[in-house]
Parts: C-alpha cells; sequence; structure tokens
C-alpha cells in the first residue's frame, strides 16, 4: 500500500529503497525482517515461473550493530521476585515460566500441558516446532523452581490439549503496571528497558550464573 504496488510489475528496487528509507522509525532488524519476506515471496514466484526475475535480489540490508532502537536488560534476581510477588498468580506463572525458560511470548501462548514433561527422567519443557522461532523442538529442562509451581498452578481437571495459560500471557501494557506496583522502572539509567523480552535475557542470565 505504502509503495503503491498493485501489479507485480510495480515492485522495484527503487520504489522498496524508497519506502525503507521513509520509515527510518523502524528498528534495522524490522527493516531486513521486511526485505527478508518479500524477497522469499518473490523468489517463490520467480521458481512458480510467475515473473522472471526477483527485483528485490540485489537490494542491500541495512547495518544492525550499533542501532538497536531498544537495548534490553535482565531482571536482577530481587527484581524478578519482586515482580513474581506483584503480580497477580496466573500472572506471576508465566513470568517466573519465562525467565526460567527463555520461551518467547508467542511459544508461551501456544504452550500446553502435553508440552510440559514432569514424568520424564529429565523434566522439561517441550518447544514444538510449530511454536518456535526456529521451526525446530527444543527441549528446555525445567529448574525445580519452575517444576514445582508449575504443579502447584496445573488444574486437577487439566487435559494435555489445554493450554498452560488459559487467561493468556500478559501484554506489554500489562507488564508495565505490574512493574510499576513491583517499583520496577521500566526504563534505567542507561536507558536499558525492561520488557517481556527482557525475561529471556533473565533467562540466558541465569543459565551463565549457573
Amino acid at each position: 500500500r505504502e509503495s503503491q504496488w498493485n501489479k507485480l510489475g510495480d515492485v522495484t528496487a527503487d520504489s522498496f529503497i524508497s519506502w525503507r528509507s521513509s520509515n527510518e522509525n523502524l528498528s534495522p532488524r524490522t527493516l531486513n525482517h521486511y526485505l527478508s519476506e518479500a524477497r522469499s515471496f518473490l523468489n517463490w514466484l520467480l521458481k512458480a515461473e510467475r515473473i522472471l526475475v526477483n527485483p528485490l535480489s540485489k537490494v542491500s540490508k541495512v547495518e544492525e550493530k550499533g542501532r538497536a532502537t531498544r537495548v534490553r536488560r535482565a531482571f536482577s534476581d530481587a527484581e524478578l521476585k519482586a515482580l513474581l510477588k506483584a503480580a497477580p498468580d496466573y500472572r506471576s506463572i508465566a513470568y517466573l515460566t519465562a525467565a526460567r525458560s527463555g520461551l518467547r511470548h508467542g511459544e508461551l501462548a501456544k504452550l500446553k500441558w502435553a508440552d510440559v514433561g514432569f514424568d520424564s527422567e529429565t523434566p522439561h519443557i517441550l518447544a514444538r516446532a510449530a511454536t518456535t522461532k526456529n521451526r525446530l523442538d527444543s527441549r528446555i529442562p525445567m529448574t525445580k523452581e519452575l517444576e514445582r509451581e508449575l504443579l502447584k498452578h496445573r488444574p486437577e481437571s487439566h487435559r494435555p490439549n489445554h493450554p498452560v495459560f488459559p487467561k493468556g500471557v500478559p501484554r506489554a501494557r500489562t507488564l508495565r503496571l505490574d512493574l510499576e506496583k513491583a517499583g520496577i522502572p521500566y526504563q534505567d539509567e542507561m536507558g536499558r528497558y525492561a520488557d517481556f523480552h527482557s525475561l529471556r535475557y533473565t533467562w540466558g542470565t541465569y543459565l551463565q550464573r549457573n
């Protein structure tokens, strides 16, 4: 719409670059994602012999290093504890699972009880290929704390196909309210953000430390 592409012949490198230049408010990673998706679609058209050439094949990506629009940070142990205490139980367990598994928001939202292996030799969470970003299965061993809290959270009437978080996974606005209640700044003095993806950073820090 913004590039006024109404038919395949309208797709040109110049029009894409012009669109990209007018959207510098988007992060370099997001802009490169748009380029990658557009190229993939055009490559499919090329393979299907619906076009003769991919007009975006030689468009360069924008430089990402040093240009992150949002720098995140991990939560400290004290901050995570305060957040879990401030949030209601159904949100607290979602935050804990994110911080002790590294699962992304979308992966958590699609998590079912069948994916949580309590009875395995190594209790774990299965991140199914259908839900993961890299489209690969991943088995994530559970910490004792996470295993204990998920067992407490699981209702007696649960079924394997029931979602682990039936009330949903907290969105950004809800998290900010919980952060405020816990006395945790959304953005620190260094300009780093504490958002939902920061819980994944927290998992990385936890792994490194242990």
